[in-house]
């Protein structure tokens, strides 16, 4: 179970965020960005099927690798930003969740989670490629918040709950 939240460092939930999905829709695949005008689009018709979440609803995602929320449009390269998730996840198997923030010429930014082995801070900005990578399990049934923080275009960092964990 999946909810998403892009915006900046010091962000405000009012006023600061470029992107919130709170997934409410109950089918299809389009998730409305309630905050402006990047809706993301599930890469499949059974993630939006309103799953308690912690906030009202959540995504559903049944651990193949194509489980993803993409917005595209204009990317978000206004250091530093973060990109965050709450996750809840009862199956270590296959890779879990993708929120990809893609733009054009294959620019992106991304945070990646397989439950049971990594989390992952990644992007992709004019020619500056880049991950952080941190090993943790958290198939545990239980909430997490991970963070991926993109401090710079060559420095990125990943949190779990709170504690940043690695950057690089």
């Amino acid at each position: 179970m999946l909810m998403l939240i892009l915006g900046s460092v010091n962000a405000n939930l009012n006023t600061d965020l470029e992107v919130y999905y709170n997934f409410d829709e109950t089918s299809g695949t389009t998730l409305t960005d309630s905050v402006g005008s990047k809706d993301g689009t599930a890469s499949a018709g059974d993630i939006l099927d309103s799953s308690a979440g912690i906030l009202g609803t959540s995504g559903n995602f049944i651990g193949t690798d194509s489980d993803n929320i993409i917005y595209d449009g204009t990317i978000v390269t206004d250091y530093p930003f973060t990109h965050n998730a709450w996750i809840k996840s009862n199956n270590g198997a296959g890779q879990i969740m993708g929120l990809i923030n893609k733009g054009a010429n294959t620019e992106y930014s991304n945070i990646l989670l397989q439950a049971s082995q990594f989390a992952e801070a990644q992007s992709y900005f004019g020619g500056s490629n880049g991950k952080a990578t941190y090993s943790v399990d958290i198939a545990d049934n239980a909430w997490h918040m991970i963070t991926g923080l993109f401090i710079s275009d060559t420095n990125r960092c990943v949190a779990v709950d709170g504690l940043i964990r690695i950057c690089e």
